[in-house]
């Protein structure tokens, strides 16, 4: 199910969801020194928990540079559109 949100789905994380993790992955030690929320740290536990620490990291990561990217897309399809027809 990871694989195929990965693949077909991660274009439609919320902005609630990603306000829900945020707690999660700025996570530190009582310190304040140590990130806890890390591949490594979540390895000394179980491996395939230290790659869903890098999943939702990856993912949050891409929802933040979608933001920035998604609407120079669309405006790229856009005037592509109208150089298309201006050329026609």
């Amino acid at each position: 199910m990871i694989l195929n949100f990965s693949l077909k789905e991660k274009d439609n994380i919320n902005e609630e969801t990603i306000e829900l993790l945020e707690p999660y992955i700025d996570l530190k030690s009582p310190d304040g020194t140590i990130d806890i929320f890390t591949a490594k740290v979540a390895a000394k536990s179980n491996n395939a928990l230290s790659g869903l620490c890098q999943w939702c990291g990856a993912m949050s990561d891409y929802h933040k540079a979608s933001k920035i990217v998604k609407p120079k897309l669309i405006m790229l399809t856009i005037k592509e559109g109208e150089l298309n027809e201006a050329e026609s």
